[in-house]
C-alpha cells in the first residue's frame, strides 16, 4: 500500500479517530493512551484502533503492528505543515543567561516530539502569570515587612 494513498484518507477520519491517532503517533499504547483520553480501558482504544485501520484500507495486513506503523506514517505525512506547541513553563523554571530551565513534564514532551520524528522549528514558552503575581506579591510583602 502507497503511504501517499493512507495520507490522502487520514483527514476523512472523524474527529475521535484522529486524537487516537495522533496519541499513536507519540508512541502511546491502547492502555496509555486510554488513560490520557479518560477513558475505562485500553479496549475502547483497540476499538478505535480497528476502525481506523479499518477506514485507511489496512484490515488485509495481518501483522497489527505494522497496521500501526503504516497508519502513523500516514498520519505524520498528512500532517506536514508545522504544528504549535506551546509549553508552559510554569512558575518553578529559572532564567539565567542564554539558557531557560524548564519542568520535566515540559522536556519530556519536547523530548516525545523529537523520538517520534517531529523536527521543531520553534518553540514558545509561556509563563504562567499566575506565577508571576504570586512573586509580585510574596516581594510585596516581603517588603511590606521589612519597614
Amino acid at each position: 500500500m502507497n503511504i501517499d494513498e493512507l495520507a490522502a484518507r487520514v483527514p476523512s477520519l472523524r474527529a475521535m479517530l484522529l486524537t487516537v491517532l495522533a496519541q499513536m503517533s507519540e508512541g502511546l499504547s491502547n492502555r496509555q493512551i486510554a488513560t490520557k483520553l479518560g477513558y475505562s480501558s485500553g479496549r475502547v482504544v483497540g476499538t478505535y484502533v480497528y476502525m481506523i485501520n479499518k477506514e485507511l484500507g489496512l484490515t488485509k495486513i495481518s501483522s497489527a503492528l505494522e497496521k500501526r506503523h503504516l497508519a502513523i506514517e500516514a498520519f505524520r505525512k498528512s500532517r506536514a505543515a508545522p504544528v504549535k506547541i506551546r509549553v508552559s513553563i510554569g512558575s518553578s523554571a529559572r532564567i539565567q543567561s542564554n539558557t531557560i530551565s524548564i519542568g520535566k513534564a515540559s522536556a519530556d514532551r519536547i523530548r516525545a516530539l523529537l523520538i517520534n520524528g517531529y523536527e521543531i522549528a520553534a518553540v514558545e514558552l509561556v509563563r504562567s502569570v499566575a506565577g508571576v503575581a504570586r512573586r509580585k506579591s510574596r516581594r510585596y510583602a516581603r517588603n511590606r515587612e521589612a519597614r
